[in-house]
């Protein structure tokens, strides 16, 4: 069977059979992202991290010995954790722009927290240790002793722009909050806080319901063949179903499947304004068909040529293993 979307789903499918319980013996290596992390039962006899917050550490860390098994190798009959990251020296910080994202995935002052733990302790045991472990990081209030005075002002400055963040993530939350009603007939009464869905572009974003932070657009990656045909592989294999079967009817489930399995979410900035800037679609007829069809509604299409499509500010390109990476334009 070819996977609408390759190397993601042939991955998907793979790895639980290989690293999970009643895997296979041999050795073999596991090279992922945070999806690692959690929904995939894997065991792992030896496991190594880039720097992370120290929960997520502690979730990543669950992947070891998750089974009981008789075939471990002799040197990994006691579960070890490698975490990776720039030495540093007492009243100095671990430079996070190396690692983890450049420090703009997880909080500069967490990730410094949790190396400084890790770095005073060698060993811990769990479950007894995960209260203690998050609490050393998240409780912890002020900048630590013993940091240098560059280093101290670099935590300063970090903690109030968190404190900024969190506060104003806090007020969005609070104009988003649907009031409890205080009688039954208040849950249909007219005038109450109206929330749309949190896809509906058409809705300010103020008034949308929210379930995460941050901006992103849900696309549909199509393949275009020299003779401009539309494919959901990069091998040409596989048609776009693109037809309505009648005016203003709605696609066969089946289509439907197959275009959402060719669905990705994006947050380049570049992107986002792009599509949401658009006034026609990369393909047409697209707002046709995605009215007939809810499913389709809040999606955008892309169309890759030559196996990239590109926009101000940014090229999104397909890659054979990977899926789709960003580029400079």
């Amino acid at each position: 069977e070819k996977h609408v979307v390759g190397y993601r789903t042939e991955v998907g499918d793979w790895v639980p059979g290989r690293f999970g319980k009643g895997r296979p013996s041999g050795p073999a290596v596991l090279v992922g992202t945070q999806v690692v992390e959690q929904s995939l039962d894997l065991d792992a006899d030896l496991l190594m991290t880039d720097l992370a917050p120290i929960d997520l550490v502690l979730q990543r860390a669950g992947r070891l010995h998750r089974h009981a098994r008789t075939d471990r190798p002799d040197a990994f009959r006691d579960p070890c954790l490698v975490w990776l990251c720039p030495d540093f020296a007492p009243g100095a910080l671990p430079d996070v722009n190396a690692l983890s994202g450049g420090g703009h995935v997880y909080a500069r002052t967490v990730l410094w927290r949790t190396a400084m733990l890790l770095h005073a302790r060698a060993s811990w045991s769990l479950p007894a240790d995960y209260r203690p472990l998050i609490e050393s990081v998240y409780g912890a209030d002020g900048v630590p002793a013993g940091l240098g005075e560059a280093e101290t002002e670099t935590w300063r400055k970090w903690e109030q722009k968190e404190a900024d963040a969190s506060r104003d993530s806090l007020r969005d939350a609070k104009g988003r909050e649907i009031p409890a009603p205080g009688k039954l007939y208040e849950l249909f009464a007219e005038g109450r806080a109206q929330l749309a869905e949190e896809d509906d572009e058409e809705a300010a974003r103020a008034v949308r319901a929210a379930t995460r932070e941050g901006d992103s657009v849900d696309v549909v990656v199509l393949h275009e063949n020299a003779g401009g045909a539309l494919f959901l592989d990069p091998d040409n294999e596989m048609p776009a179903p693109l037809d309505l079967p009648a005016p203003r009817k709605p696609l066969p489930i089946t289509s439907v499947r197959a275009l959402l399995g060719a669905s990705v979410r994006l947050s380049r900035h570049a992107v986002i304004q792009h599509l949401r800037a658009q006034t026609e679609f990369d393909v047409p007829g697209w707002a046709a068909l995605s009215e007939a069809t809810p499913s389709l509604r809040n999606l955008y299409p892309i169309v890759l040529k030559n196996g990239a499509w590109r926009c101000p500010g940014t090229t999104v390109r397909w890659h054979d293993r990977l899926g789709l990476v960003y580029e400079p334009p």
